[in-house]
């Protein structure tokens, strides 16, 4: 099969799509490359002509199509849909140029449309662009696949887990007892979250009912002002159904407790994102309650100071160097922020493709790619991973075979290469012209 696929700039997220790109050359796919890294900046850069800038790039991008004649188009995000100039039928419907030469666009999601890049892409989510009939949208999750699908109009949207390149081995003689990787998106903690972590056996649901309380009242605001008209009994719903059944698809709790919401896609995406604040402070507070009673290492870019870590930080790491990093440690770490509902991130199959044990807060998504016990080990609290943790270090056979069974599941089920013909096997009819030779992968950075 022929992939064009368009390059985004940047450090990590350039890596990941760089690594699935990898894997669809040794799968046996055709790749070839437009890096729009010198694009981007071209375009970034203010302009009263921008509007030229793109329309060439567009023709650009359009001659070079019906030259190559791929059997699809691949890129991350929304980007070559906010990069190229598209048109306007009479009926309202957006028209792309990948519509015009009948070729399939897949936009991979590395984050919910909800929340990608910031959130910028929320502006077109009213836009039938994302309908276009020749893009498949692929996600790491059936629930968020829902979402996109049934309230944001997406389309055909596809879910598969994310794969990997394993990359690091664990240190012969670790300097941490846990290695954990941060990011962008915690909040500062608040006077009760402060309070628990002093505790031996802290109160989650005290913090979340707390949280829950003001995310309810602005709920009743957020609707108050919009057509829906305020719905306290509705709202009540739906808060305690993230109390009680978080694990549960957010989509099937909407309908039960405000099912109005689902007629109108901005309101939903700010109305669920509010509800999804009542976890935010899991992953901060996991990871400092631990670093009170275990030699703990952060690296990533985080804002955690006001959490009072105790808790070696090693800055950040190159993308290529995280394997290792974990490898620093006995164990590593994972707490999912909980902008989706299942489905399991990237750093689940990097710690376990660095062969470290994966010590991880429990999720729905998680059993179907890995098995808790054997390749990696779910926690309930903060209390629970402490006493996994404890028995790990304890015992350094069970500890090594965690971390060799989950490196073991990872190259047989998890590699990019396994994900591109599990990905190609989604494709619409008539996508696919058979192995072509020759591949042109870009550089990482």
């Amino acid at each position: 099969m022929r992939i064009v696929a368009f390059v985004q700039p940047g450090t990590v997220s350039r890596r990941i799509f760089v690594d699935l790109l990898e894997g669809c050359v040794a799968a046996g796919h055709d790749v070839q490359v437009l890096d729009l890294a010198p694009v981007w900046t071209h375009l970034s850069e203010p302009a009263p002509d921008r509007a030229d800038r793109l329309a060439a790039f567009t023709r650009h991008v359009r001659d070079m199509l019906e030259q190559v004649r791929p059997d699809l188009t691949v890129a991350m995000w929304g980007n070559m849909l906010n990069l190229l100039m598209h048109r306007m039928e009479p009926g309202g419907t957006v028209r792309t140029i990948f519509d015009d030469l009948a070729i399939p666009h897949v936009c991979l999601w590395l984050d919910a449309p909800h929340w990608a890049q910031g959130g910028s892409v929320r502006h077109l989510v009213d836009s039938s662009i994302f309908a276009s009939p020749t893009l498949v949208h692929l996600v790491n999750n059936p629930a968020t696949a829902a979402e996109m699908r049934d309230i944001l109009g997406f389309g055909r949207v596809e879910s598969l887990p994310y794969g990997v390149a394993p990359r690091g081995r664990p240190a012969t003689n670790p300097d941490f007892d846990i290695v954990v990787s941060l990011g962008f998106g915690d909040p500062a903690p608040s006077a009760i979250a402060l309070e628990q972590l002093e505790r031996d056996d802290p109160d989650m649901l005290a913090i979340r009912e707390h949280a829950a309380a003001s995310v309810e009242h602005r709920l009743r605001q957020l609707l108050a002002a919009s057509p829906l008209g305020e719905s306290a009994s509705g709202v009540a719903r739906l808060v305690e159904s993230q109390l009680t059944r978080r694990d549960a698809p957010m989509l099937g709790r909407v309908l039960e407790s405000i099912p109005s919401l689902t007629f109108h896609r901005r309101l939903y995406i700010e109305a669920t994102m509010l509800l999804r604040e009542i976890e935010s402070h899991e992953r901060a507070f996991t990871v400092s309650w631990l670093s009170r009673r275990f030699r703990v290492a952060l690296f990533g870019r985080h804002a955690l100071d006001p959490w009072r870590m105790q808790a070696t930080d090693l800055g950040e790491v190159p993308y290529d160097a995280m394997g290792d990093t974990y490898g620093r440690g006995h164990v590593a770490l994972n707490v999912m922020r909980r902008q989706d509902d299942h489905g399991i991130n990237l750093k689940t199959f990097e710690i376990a493709g660095a062969g470290v044990p994966c010590v991880m807060h429990r999720r729905p998504g998680v059993e179907p790619c890995f098995t808790p016990g054997t390749e990696i080990e779910l926690f309930d609290s903060p209390l629970h991973a402490a006493a996994l943790v404890e028995a790990l270090l304890r015992d350094e056979p069970r500890r090594k075979a965690l971390g060799a069974c989950g490196l073991a599941r990872t190259l047989g089920h998890h590699r990019w290469t396994t994900r591109a013909a599990q990905f190609a096997a989604m494709l619409p009819e008539g996508s696919g012209a058979g192995t072509l030779p020759r591949a042109n992968v870009p550089a990482a950075a």
